[in-house]
């Protein structure tokens, strides 16, 4: 099947619900504390700010799935 898009597409999939902070910080069945809050919005945080990098790096336009 065909994509439709021939050129490079950059995209960044990030799950920022409960599985984060069960698979990754292994918070589960209830709600993190303070400082694992904290850590959780730093990782958040990171993730967004690396979302960020293709627009001040100057891929083309078009490029990035938020152009879609």
């Amino acid at each position: 099947m065909a994509s439709g898009h021939d050129e490079r597409l950059f995209i960044l999939a990030f799950d920022h619900r409960g599985s984060l902070k069960e698979h990754m910080f292994g918070i589960r069945g209830r709600e993190p504390d303070p400082a694992e809050f904290a850590r959780l919005a730093d990782a958040k945080l990171l993730v967004w700010r690396a979302s960020r990098r293709p627009w001040r790096g100057g891929s083309p336009r078009g490029s990035r799935g938020a152009d879609r």
